[in-house]
């Protein structure tokens, strides 16, 4: 069975956010400038990954790409490397180099009607009152 994928993007912040499977302790692992994965605590297995800059990223074509036509993003670090890839989630892929092993990808289908918009800056937010005894 698919283990489910929630993908969250905070536009304030520009930063893209999947998570595979159910909530587990876990740690992050930068494997690229702003990129990172999120792996297990317990059987260090990868359980979602993150993305500062997405929008930079795709206005500068560094590194991801978005096929409107097929509502695909691609994020690919091992260009011309011989890869293959893994399923993690309902839709959701990594690219792995096969001479390291190291992941170098994510590819995400479905991806604009999947995603979920966060925007914590224009959340309200009030003030807790303050009641002062004498």
């Amino acid at each position: 069975m698919k283990q489910k994928t929630e993908i969250y993007y905070d536009e304030a912040g520009d930063m893209l956010e999947v998570f595979i499977g159910k909530p587990v302790e876990g740690y992050f692992q930068e494997i690229e400038n702003g990129i990172f994965i999120r792996k297990s605590e317990k059987e260090d297995k990868l359980i979602g990954f993150m993305m500062f800059s997405l929008k930079k990223r795709l206005e500068k074509h560094l590194n991801v790409a978005y096929d409107k036509t097929r509502d695909i993003l691609e994020i690919n670090l091992g260009m011309g490397k011989e890869k293959y890839q893994k399923e993690l989630g309902e839709g959701v892929f990594v690219h792995i180099d096969k001479k390291t092993e190291k992941v170098i990808g994510f590819m995400i289908e479905a991806f604009k009607r999947r995603i979920i918009n966060l925007n914590f800056h224009e959340m309200p937010i009030e003030e807790p009152s303050l009641s002062i005894y004498l």
